[in-house]
């Protein structure tokens, strides 16, 4: 969670954009995530208005 929330503090200084949501979460069941195995990032963001969504 820590790692989570310095993240998105330097996204956010960094490049002047708006979390909407930043999530890990398991590739099976798409549950919340607190390790890396077998997970995927989900995020959405806005930047200059635009709302991007991708999962990594």
């Amino acid at each position: 969670m820590r790692l989570k929330k310095l993240f998105l503090k330097k996204l956010i200084n960094d490049y002047k954009i708006k979390i909407d949501y930043l999530e890990l979460r398991n590739i099976k069941n798409l549950k919340i995530s607190s390790t890396n195995k077998k997970s995927r990032l989900f995020i959405a963001y806005y930047l200059n208005n635009v709302r991007l969504i991708d999962n990594l």
